[in-house]
């Protein structure tokens, strides 16, 4: 019997959780890092979400540049997030056209908004059949509003057809 009870027990184990730590190839080349920025665990290590910190950072840069005018490094760190690069910069959009609707008017919403769209074509050298949303860029095209009013429905549109493509609200 206690032969038995040995053996029972012995096939009894308890799972240790399994932890990986993400770090990044400093000595690597540029390309090395790009293949494998997406790779990257999801949560940073400061506990911020890879789409909260980039979102932030898009947001940030989104007044920046005009076009013509960023740097090829700018576009190549953006473009090495690969995927995660859209979906960051889809969230930063709603965000802020959402709350700069609320908190400004919905003119300096849809000018916020102006101003993502002119960003995204920088990084991705306007290849508009790529983005996310392309429904964004009929809503970029078609409208000029002239009024509040008239920026008021331009801006649910907007805010509309993001959410409708997946984004979320980003805390930076």
């Amino acid at each position: 019997m206690d032969d038995a009870f040995a053996d029972s027990s012995s096939n009894v184990s308890v799972a240790e959780p399994e932890s990986k730590t993400y770090t990044e190839d400093t000595d690597s080349d540029n390309s090395a890092q790009t293949a494998t920025r997406s790779d990257r665990k999801v949560v940073s290590t400061n506990g911020m979400d890879t789409y909260s910190e980039l979102s932030g950072e898009i947001s940030v840069d989104v007044s920046h540049y005009e076009i013509g005018e960023m740097p090829e490094n700018v576009k190549e760190y953006y473009l090495s997030y690969g995927s995660d690069f859209d979906t960051a910069w889809l969230n930063a959009l709603y965000t802020d056209v959402y709350e700069y609707s609320g908190k400004y008017s919905n003119q300096v919403a849809w000018e916020r908004f102006t101003e993502y769209m002119v960003f995204y074509d920088e990084v991705v050298d306007y290849n508009n059949e790529l983005a996310l949303a392309p429904a964004l860029y009929d809503a970029y095209y078609a409208y000029d509003p002239a009024t509040e009013e008239e920026a008021a429905l331009c801006v649910d549109d907007v805010i509309q057809i993001a959410e409708e493509s997946g984004a979320e609200i980003q805390i930076w």
